[in-house]
């Protein structure tokens, strides 16, 4: 999305000095310049679109685990967590307008420059810069508390490994390609909890050699009495 706001930008400008950049061109590799330029520009609206529409999901989707399980606080953490992000991105859409718009300005012979001084350059990055990285850090931190609530609940421990990598990969950024399979395999593991017709959850004490265990009704495993998850697949016991 950030990329998006930046190659609108650039566009923009692009196409706004093509009179005074291309005025000895000749009309054929204007126009040829210009199908590349929607064609491309088309290209990232498209996988910006498909971006929002899987955000939208996975949104929905942590909102009715969290009405399933009874904890809001899954669902809040993961809003906190869009609304750091979009911040940043809002930051990161207005930093970009103004670097495109001062090249821009460098690039039109006629305008003048909007600032000339290093320092000033160097100021507006490192501002850029620290809020971006703060508010990353907040959605991360909010998104981690998200997958720990979730993982508490499910009793699906890939959830908590996502959160934590996911943390690490403000640092280590391809860390974030191995949260998200830890994340995809914890969600592979949720399964909605078997219900006797009465509408309540079914599992129940069974004899075995070390006395009454409870029995899972989706994998079988045998756990302690006390046990609120199966130790194999984690599935709620009651």
């Amino acid at each position: 999305m950030i990329l998006v706001a930046a190659y609108v930008s650039f566009f923009a400008t692009l196409i706004g000095n093509l009179p005074t950049t291309y005025s000895g061109t000749s009309s054929g590799s204007i126009s040829n310049m210009l199908l590349y330029i929607i064609g491309l520009y088309g290209v990232i609206i498209a996988v910006g679109i498909v971006s929002i529409i899987a955000l939208v999901l996975f949104v929905i989707a942590m909102h009715n685990l969290s009405k399933y399980y009874s904890e809001p606080s899954i669902f809040r953490n993961v809003i906190y967590s869009i609304v750091n992000v979009v911040g940043s991105l809002v930051i990161a859409g207005i930093f970009m307008v103004f670097i495109f718009a001062t090249i821009g300005s460098y690039a039109n012979l006629g305008a003048t420059p909007v600032s000339t001084s290093p320092l000033f350059g160097f100021g507006l990055i490192l501002v850029f810069i620290v809020e971006t990285l703060v508010l990353s850090i907040a959605a991360v931190v909010f998104f981690r508390r998200a997958f720990c609530n979730l993982a508490d609940k499910s009793g699906v421990e890939n959830f908590r490994t996502a959160g934590l990598l996911f943390l690490i990969g403000i640092i280590v950024p391809f860390v974030n390609y191995v949260a998200l399979v830890f994340a995809a395999l914890g969600f592979h593991r949720l399964a909605p909890a078997q219900t006797s017709p009465s509408g309540y959850v079914t599992t129940p004490y069974v004899a075995s050699a070390n006395g009454p265990v409870k029995r899972c009704l989706r994998c079988g495993a045998e756990n302690s009495p006390e046990s609120h998850y199966c130790r194999t697949c984690g599935n709620p016991l009651s």
